[in-house]
């Protein structure tokens, strides 16, 4: 099983954008929206280094996304 992590911050604009984006979507709602000022341990965890950055986890093996334009497919193709 696919689970994937969204990690964000509430300053962040294109973090913003891409909530409203998967909000939409199909399965967007089985996203995990991680914040990194309020949840920093998680972010060193993963060494997210920007955001905002999706990780999709399936059978232990990490798959990390840092999302600019090309966000929606990328989106798309994780929920897949």
């Amino acid at each position: 099983m696919k689970q994937v992590l969204k990690f964000a911050a509430s300053w962040c604009q294109p973090c913003k954008a891409l909530s409203m984006m998967l909000k939409n979507q199909p399965g967007g709602e089985s996203i995990e929206e991680i914040d990194i000022d309020k949840d920093m341990d998680r972010a060193i965890q993963y060494q997210v280094r920007s955001v905002p950055t999706m990780i999709m986890l399936e059978r232990s093996e990490e798959h990390t996304s840092e999302l600019q334009s090309l966000a929606y497919l990328v989106c798309r193709l994780l929920l897949e």
